[in-house]
């Protein structure tokens, strides 16, 4: 016995019928001028496969099993409840090998075969999923504290101005974000800040946004770890006066449980230009080891 399936539009339909045998229906209909992208072949599990197209690019299989031939299929109904376990099963795997090798055997103009879409639970799960802190968002929460800042501002031409201030870290909203405000001086006047870290489990990147009360403008900032996020290189850009697009560069380094560097460095036209580096030193040093 001989099973056709059709496979419409690279989606398999469930149709079987019955004909005579794999060799002799792949002969006629290949005389009749299908198009046959593979086969007749016989396969390991002793049967025999090919696969053609229809005028309208339905792809379509025919299997033989060596155990099917017994069944008689002419003139009468064939009787298929005994063996449509192990047909079923056979099938299934037919269709399954048939879509792995298609998109190589086929024409660029035949449609593939296409990929398993995740379920609706499958994709609710996800969502849960990236949406927990991990312990990539458990490693940054450490950071949280009170400190004291240390900055050095220097740019090409000039001599580097330093300046001191504070800042508090706290973990907020579950542990998946980290918020920063600070305050000190800057050139001379008081400044303060709002700054929030985090990583981005769905893009597997750290993720940063930047404040203050000198600009209207948000620094937003992307960045990857290649220590295991002992240091995070970001980069970043926003729109200054004008509309010019200003772009900088950040790097978080972790030194120790109570101290940890932020410099950024912000590109000129001719590369790197001014620097602020700030160093952190918390107040309750030891507290968090």
């Amino acid at each position: 016995m001989t099973a056709l399936v059709a496979i419409p539009s690279g989606a398999f339909s469930g149709m079987v019928s019955a004909c005579g045998d794999a060799l002799a229906a792949h002969s006629e209909r290949s005389e009749r001028g299908v198009e046959v992208t593979r086969g007749p072949k016989r396969q390991p599990w002793r049967g025999i496969m090919s696969q053609f197209y229809d005028q309208d690019s339905n792809a379509f299989l025919l299997v033989q099993h060596q155990a099917w031939q017994r069944i008689p299929c002419k003139g009468r109904q064939i009787p298929m409840k005994q063996t449509i376990s192990r047909f079923s099963a056979v099938l299934a795997a037919m269709v399954f090998l048939a879509g792995a090798a298609a998109p190589q055997a086929q024409s660029p103009q035949k449609p593939a075969l296409p990929a398993a879409q995740p379920t609706r639970e499958e994709m609710e799960h996800a969502i849960v999923e990236a949406a927990k802190p991990g312990p990539i968002h458990a490693q940054l929460m450490k950071r949280a504290g009170t400190y004291t800042t240390s900055m050095t501002f220097t740019a090409p031409g000039s001599l580097p101005q330093e300046s001191k201030g504070t800042a508090t870290l706290k973990s907020i909203l579950g542990g998946r974000f980290l918020e920063e405000k600070n305050s000190g001086d800057s050139f001379g006047q008081p400044s303060a800040g709002l700054r929030l870290y985090g990583y981005n489990n769905g893009s597997k990147q750290y993720e940063a946004i930047w404040i203050y009360d000198g600009s209207t403008a948000f620094l937003v900032l992307d960045g990857t770890s290649d220590d295991g996020g002992k240091t995070v290189r970001y980069t970043g850009a926003f729109l200054g006066p004008g509309g010019m697009k200003q772009t900088v560069r950040v790097a978080v380094e972790q030194k120790d449980p109570d101290h940890f560097v932020v410099r950024l460095i912000g590109e000129g036209p001719g590369g790197a230009g001014a620097t602020l580096e700030t160093v952190y030193t918390r107040t309750n040093a030891g507290a968090k080891k």
